[in-house]
């Protein structure tokens, strides 16, 4: 009894080693963040057609406040600006449409299973309806920059934090799809919207390859 009661006190001791070292490693992990402006859909055939100078209204006006991601999940809102010539973010709350937006990108990515079985099907069959293809909902989303934190600074994260950003201030925004990036632009208002006015664009075939 004595010896496999050492054996269990042991076992404990090794037991909460592992889990010091785990939650060590776990705190030092880098996380990244991204901080979205907002947020627009247009059609497979608007995104060919996309051309520098053009303008994507977006879901949200100046009012509403930037979200806050992350690793891709709406966590935080807060007012954007700069800090040491870099954009940063000022939280001023934690996000609670959260199970929205994620919703949403759910159903984004039904629809591109749903349309890659579509694909799949037309290959088979060597016929291609474009009309279809072309009339395909797409989501943009722009963001105004992205940076990488370890977890023990996640933690202490909260209202007035400031979350100092690895662009520089007056660096264009990243335009995505399918979270690939497509182009650049700047903001713009418009009708009490924000607006994104495209900068630079990659080319049409390489458009193609981001609906993938």
């Amino acid at each position: 009894d004595r010896l496999k009661t050492g054996f269990q006190d042991e076992a404990k001791e090794v037991d909460k080693e592992w889990r010091r070292y785990i939650e060590i490693k776990i705190m030092d992990m880098d996380m990244e963040l991204s901080c979205t402006i907002g947020m627009a859909n247009i059609k497979a055939e608007e995104l060919l057609g996309l051309k520098v100078d053009d303008v994507i209204i977006l879901d949200r006006n100046p009012g509403n406040n930037t979200i806050v991601k992350i690793e891709g999940i709406p966590k935080f809102k807060g007012s954007p600006g700069s800090c040491n010539n870099r954009k940063a973010v000022k939280i001023s709350e934690r996000n609670k449409e959260g199970k929205k937006m994620n919703d949403s990108n759910d159903k984004t990515e039904e629809n591109n299973q749903a349309n890659a079985s579509t694909d799949n099907a037309s290959a088979k069959n060597e016929k291609y309806d474009m009309d279809l293809i072309l009339d395909l909902p797409l989501d943009i989303s722009v963001e105004l920059g992205k940076v990488k934190m370890p977890v023990n600074e996640l933690l202490q994260l909260g209202r007035g934090s400031i979350l100092e950003l690895t662009k520089p201030v007056g660096d264009p925004l990243d335009i995505y799809i399918n979270k690939k990036l497509i182009a650049k632009g700047e903001v713009v208002i418009l009708d009490d919207k924000f607006g994104i006015r495209v900068a630079d664009i990659i080319n049409p075939v390489d458009r193609v390859k981001s609906l993938r």
